[in-house]
């Protein structure tokens, strides 16, 4: 496989590239009025938890952030439309980054976006970082890995109920996984200690692991034999994996811009479009993804 070079040269401010790029994201005002109630809804029940404990909640805080940021957005109902313009800057991660200040859709909680984008189609990959790597890999190495890929719905149902966690919670410690970051709160979110602490015990859990050890070394030195550069020579293996895992990521996504026209919003390992995307051209995106990147990978 041949694929592009990873960043520039460095420079002072090596995070960055010099890439931009705009995307403008059409609100439905019906839709914008949806999530005002719902969240006028949590701020009324939060002001009564305050008045009974005295004790405003990350919860509320949180609330409040979003409310001040729909306020900005119905403000910008009333001159632009409802449309919003997102400026983008590639990291050299390979991510596109929306650095706009205020409203910022990457960044809205997720519960929150999907209902101001309810009207939009999403098109995400699906277990992107797994696929890349079993891809690189091999079957044979990540067994375990593959199985999660294939069955990765029943995995996170049985390990949120084996420690009593939810299946987000789950999913995101796979994201962590993934990097061969540690299984800790600050990667997990809102996951306890003692929650992650018994997923760590679980087999399937050590299995992917341990799998994870062997597939990192194998994709850090994919990465350098096909002719791309690692930022910092100190960087660990942790953001090594992250740096390789991400370009893979995107140079997907930026393809699939090649022959999706109405993309309105990029997360990242997903994409919000106008219109819905025919099948046959999914397939065509994810044959021509295989045949650039080397990466058998499918569109949820």
């Amino acid at each position: 496989m041949s694929a592009p070079l990873a960043a520039p040269s460095l420079r002072d401010d090596w995070n960055w590239t010099d890439l931009t790029k705009t995307k403008t994201t059409l609100i439905s005002v019906e839709q914008l009025n949806k999530l005002e109630d719902i969240i006028w809804s949590k701020l009324e029940s939060h002001r009564k938890a305050v008045r009974a404990t005295c004790k405003p909640t990350v919860e509320m805080h949180k609330d409040l952030t979003v409310n001040h940021l729909l306020l900005q957005l119905r403000d910008m109902s009333l001159v632009n439309e409802c449309r919003v313009e997102s400026t983008y800057q590639k990291h050299l991660y390979g991510r596109w980054y929306i650095i706009n200040q205020g409203l910022n859709l990457q960044t809205l909680p997720r519960e929150y976006r999907k209902i101001l984008l309810a009207d939009k189609y999403e098109y995400d990959l699906d277990a992107a970082h797994p696929s890349i790597i079993r891809s690189i890999v091999g079957d044979d190495v990540v067994p375990t890995v593959v199985d999660y890929i294939n069955n990765k719905d029943y995995w996170r149902k049985e390990l949120a109920e084996y420690c009593g966690a939810t299946i987000q919670e789950v999913k995101d410690s796979f994201n962590a996984l993934n990097n061969l970051s540690p299984l800790r709160p600050g990667y997990t979110l809102t996951m306890s200690k003692d929650k992650l602490t018994k997923l760590r015990k679980h087999p399937f859990i050590k299995s992917y692991q341990s799998e994870m050890k062997t597939a990192a070394r194998i994709v850090t030195e994919h990465w350098e034999l096909h002719g791309n550069t690692f930022h910092e020579n100190s960087d660990t293996v942790s953001k090594k994996m992250s740096c390789v895992l991400q370009n893979f990521e995107a140079w997907i996504m930026e393809l699939t811009e090649e022959y999706v026209p109405d993309v309105e919003l990029i997360l990242h390992d997903a994409i919000y479009t106008t219109t819905p995307i025919k099948p046959e051209m999914l397939n065509r995106i994810e044959l021509e993804v295989s045949e650039k990147f080397g990466v058998d990978i499918r569109f949820g």
